[in-house]
């Protein structure tokens, strides 16, 4: 199965959501989005919206893996399978303990890791979930090993100039690469997730209004004990920061040194006051 998705910028798209560019030829489009469109979050391809990105999987009819489906998955129905480290009565009462509706709780997981799928997906689908991984390279391989050949990771990725981790400076392919065999977060990420976010109002930022800096130390000693607390075992926070141009950049770096068999196919921009992009790799 091949799933085909529309380019970064659609002229129609734009025109269609976006009124006073209705009168522009395509080549002045274009024009506008590399000078203004952009960065102004206009919505350049129907794709770089949720509600168009997870339809697309929906409908494809191909076998879908998706990674963390929480009380919320993306994608529902007898092609697909879901993977969590919780199994689905844990997922229960962990939606039921934080006070989230576990109604949509998926009734089965097939997987707890993907060290364990034996078989082949045309899409592995995850939203919020690639940035929670302490060894990116290890996890692109592992989602890369479960793919059917031409499949699909397709991903929705919170950028961080729009959400809590705006302070946090983005990931280097220098971080990349020295978080190799990495099975549980560094010290530093655990210290920048605990001091360095903050507000997660993503309209806020795109009207320039990030708020205060946080002052790391006034959390840094609650960072520091909650790390030796852990003993060396997994803490849950985020490993990377990405925008749409540093992942597309990262993964592609990657590819061409080899070490990843999945390049970017698509990378949509962030929406205006959304805090999340669209990314599709293709195997």
């Amino acid at each position: 199965m091949t799933l085909t998705f529309p380019e970064i910028v659609v002229p129609q798209c734009l025109r269609d959501h976006h009124p006073d560019l209705a009168g522009m030829d395509d080549a002045q489009i274009l024009d506008h989005w590399l000078k203004y469109g952009e960065a102004e979050g206009r919505v350049g391809s129907y794709p770089a919206l949720r509600e168009h990105f997870i339809p697309m999987a929906q409908a494809s009819g191909g076998a879908i893996l998706e990674i963390g489906p929480f009380n919320c998955p993306a994608i529902e129905g007898d092609n697909v399978k879901y993977l969590d480290v919780l199994s689905a009565a844990e997922l229960h009462d962990r939606a039921v303990q934080i006070g989230l509706d576990p109604g949509r709780c998926p009734k089965k997981i097939h997987y707890s890791s993907l060290d364990e799928v034996n078989e082949h997906f045309d899409i592995v689908f995850s939203s919020h979930n690639v940035e929670h991984h302490p060894d990116l390279v290890k996890h692109l391989s592992d989602v890369s090993r479960v793919l059917a050949p031409d499949g699909v990771f397709m991903m929705m990725i919170p950028d961080k100039r729009f959400c809590f981790d705006h302070f946090i400076p983005e990931s280097s392919i220098a971080d990349v690469l020295d978080a190799r065999g990495r099975s549980v977060h560094s010290l530093r990420s655990v210290i920048e997730h605990l001091t360095m976010t903050t507000h997660n109002d993503a309209l806020s930022y795109w009207r320039g209004d990030a708020g205060p800096a946080p002052d790391p130390m006034v959390r840094l000693p609650e960072a520091l004990e909650k790390f030796a607390e852990a003993g060396g075992n997994y803490l849950d926070v985020h490993a990377w920061q990405f925008t749409p141009r540093s992942f597309a950049s990262l993964i592609s770096i990657l590819q061409r040194l080899g070490i990843s068999t999945l390049r970017p196919d698509k990378v949509y921009a962030t929406p205006l006051g959304r805090h999340e992009f669209a990314a599709v790799l293709r195997k």
